[in-house]
C-alpha cells in the first residue's frame, strides 16, 4: 500500500514513523558533529538539545571562515527547530477531528487544555519529516566540513560542504540530495 492508498490513522501512523526514523538520523548526526568539534571522545549529553547546545558553544573555535560559520550556526538552528517539531508529534497526542484533519494536544500533568490543542494535517507531518531530513543533511555537511578543516589532506570541497550545511540543496525522490 502506498501513501495515496492510505488515509486516516494508517497514514498518520506511517508519517509519524517517518518523523521518528528521520529524527534518529538527525540525533546520530548531531552526536557525530559534536565528536568532530571536540576532536576526542568524551561523554555526550543525553538529549539532542544538549548536544546541539554543546555544538553551538564549540563552533566558534572550529577554524571556519565567516561563511562557513554562518552556515554552521544556521544548520544547528535548523536542527534544533526540526527536533522541537519532532517532539510535538512524538510526545503530544494526535486526535482525529470530526471533520478532516487532526488535533495535536500537549499534556500537562496528564491533562490536555483546550489552548494546547492545535489543528494539524498530514501535510504538517510530511513537512516535519522534510525539515528533519533537511536538518540531518545540513548537520552531515557541517560535520564533514569540520573534519576537512581539521585535516587539510581530505579532498572534499569546503565550498560544496558549506553549500550543504547552509541548506542550499534540493531533495531527489529518495531522500538523497542534489546541489
Amino acid at each position: 500500500m502506498d501513501d495515496a492508498e492510505m488515509f486516516g490513522s494508517d497514514l498518520v501512523d506511517v508519517l509519524v514513523g517517518r518523523v521518528v526514523r528521520e529524527a534518529v538520523s538527525l540525533d546520530a548526526g548531531t552526536r557525530r558533529l559534536l565528536a568532530a568539534l571536540r576532536g576526542e571522545e568524551q561523554s555526550m549529553p543525553s538529549s539532542v538539545s544538549g548536544v546541539l547546545e554543546a555544538c553551538s558553544g564549540l563552533l566558534p573555535d572550529a577554524g571556519l571562515s565567516d561563511e562557513e560559520f554562518e552556515a554552521g550556526t544556521s544548520a544547528i538552528a535548523a536542527a534544533s527547530t526540526a527536533y522541537q517539531q519532532r517532539n510535538r508529534y512524538v510526545h503530544d497526542m494526535l486526535f482525529p477531528k470530526a471533520d478532516e484533519g487532526w488535533l495535536r494536544a500537549r499534556f500537562d500533568r496528564g491533562l490536555a487544555t483546550r489552548d494546547s490543542m492545535v489543528p494539524v494535517s498530514t501535510g504538517d507531518l510530511e513537512q516535519c519529516h522534510r525539515d528533519l531530513s533537511s536538518a540531518a543533511w545540513r548537520i552531515w555537511g557541517l560535520q564533514i566540513l569540520i573534519d576537512v578543516v581539521r585535516d587539510p589532506r581530505r579532498i572534499e570541497s569546503r565550498h560544496h560542504l558549506t553549500t550543504i550545511a547552509s541548506g542550499q540543496f534540493a531533495f531527489d525522490g529518495d531522500d538523497s540530495i542534489s546541489w
